[in-house]
């Protein structure tokens, strides 16, 4: 995240300009690309949180149902029991990281081209 203070924005303001003057007519080309690049990184995190999820149910379902095959009481039944909750455990911050970013590409493209824009120069 930038800090306002460390920013020169007259610097910034001077090679945006002097970006958009070698662009001409192209500049809005490539600020309609940028921002759909942003777009689809969102959907990237979209469909990765999506995966994710698949993977977490089916791991946590799996180490269940092999938990119930074993006898109760021993000490593999108790295994598949920690490792489903660990499966729970590790995916759900990942889930939500992904989600969020996602949320935030696609309901913010316009910030994230213009942080790419600037991060390029």
């Amino acid at each position: 995240m930038m800090n306002d203070d460390n920013v020169p924005w007259g610097e910034l303001w001077k090679h945006l300009d002097s970006l958009g003057a070698k662009l001409e007519k192209a500049g809005s080309t490539v600020w309609a690309w940028q921002v759909r690049q942003s777009y689809i990184n969102g959907a990237e995190c979209t469909f990765c949180a999506i995966l994710v999820v698949i993977v977490a149910v089916w791991g946590h379902y799996s180490l269940v149902r092999w938990g119930k095959t074993l006898e109760q009481g021993s000490e593999d039944s108790y295994t598949a029991k920690a490792l489903s909750i660990v499966v729970l455990v590790v995916s759900f911050p990942l889930i939500v990281a992904l989600v969020v970013n996602a949320l935030d590409l696609l309901l913010n493209p316009q910030y994230w081209a213009l942080h790419d824009l600037i991060r390029s120069l």
